[in-house]
């Protein structure tokens, strides 16, 4: 039987059916007639009758579903486009000294690291700004609670390994989980599938699963 994990996702996307088939509602009509007189360097060097004035579209769309780690809630992001899965230095400091305020020692069940690593060969990622690259801090393997949307149904508990990127390369702070992990329970990942009322990890067994 799947476990069914997380929030409800929003149903809303930008390419609804009413987009299928439909005209722009912008102002005004687009005329796209012929190449430009010169070679096309950047977008705005086409003519302005080939643009018209519509609506902003809605952005930011993208699976996401809550654990628990060191009894915590945690907004994790189900990002099927990104090769690891991470977690910030800021957030794994955070875990650690709430642990240490709560009196909960490494040996409890609500620690949150199974295991720090650091590599024999240093490894970077690029940043948002081209060009720079992000010096990562090692990975940690974490203990995440996954809870059923049915509160009877016990929380199923697996172990994800994240690379840890450095204080101050983003202002997101939760866990990513990316595409290995995500994949089909047949390789080994949580076998993620989409549906109408909440993301379903098809993967997750009874016991712990290490990704």
């Amino acid at each position: 039987m799947a476990t069914i994990v997380g929030l409800i996702p929003p149903t809303t996307v930008m390419f609804e059916d009413r987009w299928k088939g439909n005209k722009s509602k912008g102002k005004g009509k687009s005329k796209q007639d012929g190449p430009p007189r010169k070679l096309l360097k950047r977008i705005n060097d086409l003519p302005a009758e080939w643009w018209i004035h519509a609506a902003n579209g809605q952005h930011g769309y993208n699976y996401r579903t809550e654990v628990t780690i060191a009894k915590e809630k945690v907004v994790a992001l189900l990002d099927g486009g990104s090769g690891i899965n991470s977690v910030t230095e800021e957030m794994l400091i955070g875990m650690l000294n709430k642990c240490w305020e709560e009196g909960i020692q490494s040996s409890d069940k609500d620690w949150p690291i199974v295991q720090l690593e650091k590599w024999t060969n240093e490894e970077m990622v690029m940043g948002i700004a081209a060009g720079t690259p992000l010096k990562l801090a090692g990975s940690a393997i974490l203990r995440v609670s996954c809870c059923d949307i049915d509160p009877r149904v016990p929380a199923k508990e697996v172990n994800v390994r994240c690379k840890i990127f450095p204080k101050g390369s983003t202002d997101w702070h939760g866990l990513i989980i990316g595409a290995e992990a995500l994949d089909c329970k047949e390789r080994g990942g949580l076998g993620h599938q989409v549906t109408e009322g909440a993301h379903v990890f098809a993967g997750i067994v009874a016991g712990e699963q290490k990704l």
